[in-house]
């Protein structure tokens, strides 16, 4: 238990410290966080089993493919407790209960959350190209044009997947790409969070790239890409689309670098 909540401790430590302007902390490899996690865990003997290793692989896997699918990554800025909610959630694998946690974790106390990850954006060396487009997405929010924000941020995902993702010049399709450049990059299933935020990551363009037949659109969920991006069930999409695409752009930032 021990080992979990210094694993989810790390997303608080990182929020208050981002909450005081340190620029740098949006900028640091999340992946030398976790060695110097394991170090200390395994310095006081609490480094978990290769039994408790594959579940915890598993669990992250299957939390992942859940999360994805139901069109969400998961917040970096889940508290602790927030993370234990999620994994009930996962038990019962209630949608609903899914969208309520995330909407409240970044709506509430002013949307002090989704502040962060607007910082997050803006201090990113990714993302120079991208401010304008961004801060027009966060005024069409503001304002409630949530279709409107919805779309610049999918452009905005898409552009960034482009430029960094793209390996093969030859193969064009967004998750293939996305998923060639994860593996490669995260091989190691023992960065237990960084390795559920690459699940998710995958499930989530899975979903939101999932291909469409245009005769037949009455059973693909309506948060799909090319259903918005070519004019289909556009008054389906709300703010909990906006909210989606935000928090995937924040996860995606992290992955990449």
């Amino acid at each position: 238990m021990l080992y979990f909540l210094v694993i989810f401790t790390r997303y608080d430590i990182m929020l208050k410290i981002k909450g005081k302007g340190n620029k740098k902390m949006s900028e640091m490899n999340y992946n030398n966080i976790l060695e110097n996690l394991k170090k200390l865990l395994d310095s006081l003997k609490l480094f978990p089993t290769e039994e408790m290793k594959k579940e915890i692989y598993q669990n992250n896997k299957r939390l992942g493919k859940f999360c994805g699918k139901n069109n969400w990554t998961i917040p970096l800025t889940l508290s602790g407790e927030e993370n234990q909610e999620l994994i009930s959630i996962l038990e019962e694998e209630n949608s609903k209960k899914l969208d309520k946690l995330f909407i409240e974790h970044l709506t509430r106390n002013e949307e002090e959350n989704l502040k962060v990850i607007k910082m997050n954006f803006r201090n990113s060396e990714i993302t120079k190209r991208y401010i304008k487009p961004y801060n027009q997405a966060f005024r069409a929010y503001n304002k409630q044009m949530y279709l409107s924000a919805v779309m610049i941020l999918i452009a905005i995902f898409e552009g960034i997947i482009s430029y960094y993702m793209f390996n093969n010049k030859n193969e064009t399709c967004v998750p293939n790409n996305v998923n060639s450049y994860l593996n490669k990059k995260y091989t190691d299933k023992n960065l237990f969070v960084t390795y559920q935020n690459k699940e998710t990551m995958k499930s989530f363009i899975d979903s939101l790239f999932e291909t469409v037949n245009f005769e037949n659109v009455d059973n693909i969920q309506p948060f799909n890409r090319h259903l918005i991006m070519h004019g289909r069930n556009l008054n389906k999409i709300g703010k909990k689309e906006v909210l989606q695409m935000f928090s995937a752009l924040d996860n995606l930032l992290m992955l990449i670098n």
